[in-house]
């Protein structure tokens, strides 16, 4: 029997881990091999949820994100390589960490018809738990008489365990939010795709690093279908066809992929939503997260996206739902949301772009990030494509308009990314000075 040790670098793996490996590799005849790793997982993801419940013969709506942050995981493995250049492996790997649950709620008044009072549900710890088999075929490939590459891929079967608020409690006669956090459960199966460089230093002894992805879907009882990863592909003017569907097979070893019979109408969506919330992130020089705690910036956001979606219907263009459930045609203003200072459709849009900001309260906008590194901003392929395309059809589009030209004049050097240069870009009665800043 050889023993070989093994102690590894983790560079890169699905969900870009970075941190250390250590193997030991126990063989008989070279065959037999153990291998225990240990790692951290970077990627963050988040778990959306919206329900609704009756109160005061009125409907409050509750919109929540759970967010999964990075962690680190323990992997041990047992391989029995059946030929000199293929093996197959049986393993088990576990990681847990904490993230936080968040949300927010349309509520209606116990006294007033149509007057909701949009209520921030603040964080809570929100524990997460994945414990995963895996089977695999692996394929060794000696590159020198020190280093080998193996290439392995195989089913996995995750338990999941996910804190998630799956209700609130509203005290009687008040518009107060008491969430409720449980945990769920479920079997998530997907694909484990890897990776693996060794050198070895000596007989028994070497270094290396290896790179994995990992994806599958677990239905939860308050996110059901939720999906890890994987791909959107479709045609641009027609449904997925027989070549279409044979890249759908393909890339469905590699990860969930989902067809679509509308990829303008999900990318135009996309666009709608990215034209709030990184122009916002740009012209503030902030984190999404507390900016849209502000109704004026809410607000902002409501009208770039409202004019958005007039183009894009202008276009003859059918919007998707982002992510399956944000409805831009629904969440776009009203001449009713413009009148009105206080209503239930309005303060539920304003509740809906809350929930957002929470599930992506830390993002940093590329385009800022761009224009700090002194390099040209992408703002014409967003809020400009929204300019010009409205231009087309005489639409006007004033905030989308004046989004461009504040980034430009940011890139430029003639203005500074600071919230007053983004309050100068709200209407006057939702600047700081009017009474109605939330």
């Amino acid at each position: 029997m050889n023993t070989t040790t093994r102690i590894s670098l983790l560079l890169i793996g699905f969900t870009l881990a970075f941190g250390s490996r250590a193997g030991a590799q126990v063989t008989t005849e070279g065959k037999v091999f153990i291998n225990v790793n240990g790692g951290a997982q970077t990627q963050s993801r988040s778990v959306d949820n919206s329900f609704s419940i009756p109160i005061y013969g009125q409907t409050a709506t509750v919109a929540t994100t759970a967010t999964i942050p990075s962690g680190g995981f323990f992997d041990l493995s047992v391989g029995y390589k059946v030929r000199p250049s293929i093996g197959v492996a049986f393993g088990f790997s576990t990681l847990s960490d904490t993230g936080a649950v968040a949300g927010a709620a349309s509520v209606p008044s116990p006294i007033f018809f149509n007057r909701p009072a949009a209520v921030t549900i603040p964080e809570s710890p929100a524990d997460h738990k994945e414990r995963s088999i895996y089977l695999l075929l692996v394929g060794f490939v000696p590159v020198t008489d020190k280093v080998e590459v193996a290439v392995s891929i195989g089913p996995a079967f995750t338990r999941v365990e996910q804190a998630l608020i799956t209700s609130v409690s509203i005290p009687a006669g008040t518009q107060n939010v008491n969430p409720t956090i449980q945990t769920q459960s479920g079997t998530a199966t997907g694909v484990n795709v890897g990776v693996d460089l060794t050198y070895m230093f000596v007989k028994n002894v070497g270094a290396g690093a290896f790179m994995r992805y990992v994806s599958g879907s677990v239905d939860l009882d308050s996110a059901p279908n939720l999906k890890v990863g994987g791909f959107q592909i479709g045609r641009l003017y027609s449904a997925p066809d027989v070549d279409v569907r044979r890249v759908a097979e393909l890339l469905e070893a590699i990860g969930p992929t989902t067809l679509t019979q509308n990829l303008r109408g999900a990318r135009w969506s996309k666009l709608a939503l990215n034209c709030a919330v990184s122009a916002l992130g740009t012209i503030a020089g902030e984190r999404l997260g507390p900016l849209v705690r502000q109704r004026r910036y809410r607000r902002l956001a409501l009208e770039v996206m409202t004019e958005a979606v007039a183009v894009g219907k202008a276009e003859g263009i059918a919007l998707e739902k982002v992510a399956g459930t944000l409805d831009l045609e629904w969440i776009a203003l009203s001449d009713a949301d413009r009148a009105a200072t206080a209503s239930a459709s309005l303060m539920a849009k304003h509740a809906l772009m809350l929930a957002v900001g929470l599930r992506y309260r830390r993002m940093r906008s590329s385009m800022l990030a761009a224009i700090e590194r002194k390099r040209t901003p992408a703002i014409d392929f967003l809020n400009g494509e929204v300019v010009n395309r409205g231009a087309k059809h005489e639409l006007a589009t004033p905030f989308n308009k004046k989004i461009v030209e504040t980034v430009w004049a940011i890139a430029k050097g003639d203005e500074t990314s600071s919230r007053d240069t983004l309050d100068r870009l709200c209407e006057p009665d939702e600047r700081p000075s009017a009474q109605n800043v939330g």
